[in-house]
């Protein structure tokens, strides 16, 4: 593959003693390239891309390189896709019913309920329009920044705290792994980006005097037996909301807690 950089400016044209173009000693304009990106897969004619607006013909020079690179491995040199498409392309091929996916592993409906929240109110409004291909680590620290500062400045529902913003980050980072896998980019912006630290609350369990208090005081309880399970199991909520009778034993047991004992 060929190609080659030269410089834009608005100084008249100066050729050397072989008649080659000059490039202006000025500190002013812009560089740009060209590359062969091979010929049209439906027309069999040569292809060319050409960008510009570098400051520097070192920054000419490796994106020239990149692109040069990508040719060779056969991956996409024209992409204009954008992050909010990738994400909503990516976010179908997760959910979707039945079929091959091309972005991995598919998610279940709860799971993808989340990231369709994620991406619908925080990541496609700040970041959707962004080049996937041009997406950097200053893109989105700049995006979850906005994000913290307009919840904060929120007066009714409830605010988004650093732990949120984790579930968010690692949405964009799973859609951004996949791109990666499916030869979009070649590595993961999300990863260079350092996240505000969150504090565990602290957790004080209850002891056995306690949980035998409570337990005799909801046993009259409709639910009271749930609390039950709940407290000698260690099942979560949704788990003990969600118990098939095939997995209940009715047969008598004995439980003792402290000072109270029940039958």
């Amino acid at each position: 593959m060929k190609g080659s950089t030269y410089k834009r400016c608005p100084c008249p044209v100066e050729y050397d003693s072989r008649g080659r173009r000059k490039a202006c000693s000025k500190r002013h304009g812009s560089w740009f390239y060209v590359a062969d990106i091979g010929p049209d897969p439906k027309t069999g004619k040569r292809r060319q891309q050409r960008r510009g607006g570098f400051r520097t013909q070192e920054q000419a020079q490796t994106e020239l390189e990149n692109v040069i690179g990508k040719v060779r491995r056969h991956e996409p040199v024209d992409d204009r896709m954008t992050t909010g498409a990738w994400l909503t392309f990516w976010l179908a091929e997760k959910t979707k019913p039945t079929g091959a996916s091309a972005a991995g592993k598919k998610i279940r409906p709860n799971t993808a309920r989340v990231y369709r929240q994620h991406i619908d109110d925080f990541l496609t409004p700040h970041l959707g329009r962004v080049p996937l291909t041009k997406l950097t680590a200053e893109h989105i620290s700049v995006a979850y920044d906005a994000i913290l500062k307009e919840n904060a400045a929120k007066t009714k529902g409830r605010k988004l705290g650093p732990v949120t913003l984790r579930r968010i980050h690692a949405c964009l980072s799973s859609a951004l792994s996949s791109a990666i896998k499916a030869q979009r980019i070649t590595r993961n912006p999300a990863a260079f980006v350092t996240l505000p630290e969150t504090q565990r609350p602290s957790v004080n369990p209850w002891g056995p005097a306690e949980l035998g208090a409570f337990l005799d005081r909801v046993a009259p309880h409709r639910l009271g037996s749930l609390f039950e399970v709940i407290a000698f199991t260690g099942l979560r909520r949704n788990e003990a909301l969600g118990l098939p009778w095939a997995a209940v034993d009715l047969r008598p047991a004995c439980w003792s807690f402290g000072d109270s004992s029940r039958a």
